[in-house]
């Protein structure tokens, strides 16, 4: 009996004893600036009420439920959807945005270096947008999934319209995307 107690004793010893404890390391991501705001007031009233943007969507989009940060949500089409969402400050970065983008449609995650390879800049009469375009990798065509997204800063806010879905969906949609985000606004 002292026998079992010590072999059994001696194997749970040396099983939590021997074991390592598990190491964790902290990243920290650079915030990006990116860039200043042009303001032009208009008279645009479709908006979310906590909302200080206004814009008017295309009537072939369908509205749907709001997670916690969205402003709106769209249903493009069957597997396809647009949001209008906002965080306070830089939300991030436009890095690490990127790269949890790059992560929902299975690809590698980039560096700062390459950043100009997936963005570009479109400007409105209310602002400058980084646009984002990302595909997924995938055998079949018909598969590949994608992120075209408009990322602009307004205030102390980021904010993010961002449609994801099949990629020819998001492809057939990207113009409509284009003229979604120039009607964008404030209230005087």
């Amino acid at each position: 009996m002292l026998r079992l107690f010590l072999l059994s004793f001696g194997t749970l010893f040396c099983l939590f004893a021997c074991s390592k404890p598990p190491t964790y390391t902290k990243t920290v991501i650079p915030k990006e600036n990116y860039g200043s705001l042009l303001e032009t007031p208009s008279t645009q009233k479709d908006k979310h009420p906590s909302s200080p943007i206004n814009w008017q969507s295309p009537s072939t989009w369908t509205s749907i439920p709001l997670s916690t940060f969205n402003k709106a949500k769209f249903q493009i089409s069957e597997d396809t959807q647009l949001s209008v969402s906002s965080f306070p400050g830089s939300a991030g970065g436009l890095l690490s945005n990127i790269n949890r983008w790059r992560q929902q449609l299975a690809l590698l995650p980039i560096k700062i270096t390459q950043l100009a390879d997936y963005c570009e800049t479109f400007k409105s009469d209310f602002t400058t947008f980084t646009m984002v375009s990302l595909v997924s990798q995938h055998d079949n065509e018909d598969e590949r999934r994608a992120i075209f997204a408009a990322i602009f800063v307004y205030k102390n806010d980021t904010w993010f319209v961002k449609c994801m879905g099949l990629k020819r969906d998001v492809d057939a949609n990207k113009q409509r995307i284009y003229d979604f985000i120039t009607t964008f606004n404030v209230d005087d």
